[in-house]
């Protein structure tokens, strides 16, 4: 059975996902696997149910000709860590998303390495490191919202300064 759990309803209950199937025989949460690119991490009713889950995957992964890393598995934990670069807390029935301070001083850098190559014009304007940054950047704003307008006007101003091959000239 397939469960939703809001956040702001009368029955929302911040130790749980916002979406998780729900196994019918024992009501514990059903064994299940996200996928972030090559990351996989599992969830399900108890720790070994977990590891089963990874181990399966994996298996398929190996038989499908893709290699398995064992290790970059994760054990199964009720306080994972960041995954992708995110953490997600709970407290108080209030759930909050952030980045790490790793990835936020990476952010950072990219965002001063635009700046020097825009605005001081001290460095050359890379088109691939463009594309990498491009790409981080757009996955932060996945998690900060608020950062979309800045980053709009940034990709504005490097496609009027730099053209891509489908402008007209």
């Amino acid at each position: 059975m397939v469960c939703f759990n809001i956040p702001g309803k009368a029955d929302y209950n911040p130790s749980l996902p916002w979406l998780y199937k729900l196994h019918c025989s024992d009501n514990c949460i059903a064994n299940d696997i996200f996928v972030c690119v090559d990351d996989v991490r599992s969830t399900g009713g108890t720790y070994d149910t977990c590891w089963a889950v990874t181990r399966a995957v994996a298996s398929q992964y190996n038989y499908l000709g893709l290699q398995d890393a064992p290790q970059k598995r994760q054990a199964p934990s009720r306080q994972a860590g960041p995954w992708t670069g995110s953490t997600v807390y709970t407290h108080n029935d209030t759930v909050t998303v952030t980045v790490t301070l790793e990835c936020w001083n990476k952010a950072q850098g990219m965002i001063q390495w635009l700046y020097d190559c825009i605005v001081v014009n001290t460095v050359p304007l890379g088109h691939k490191q463009l594309e990498s940054y491009q790409g981080s950047l757009v996955h932060l704003s996945c998690t900060y919202p608020s950062m979309v307008p800045y980053l709009k006007g940034i990709l504005l101003t490097l496609d009027s300064l730099h053209p891509g091959p489908d402008a007209d000239g």
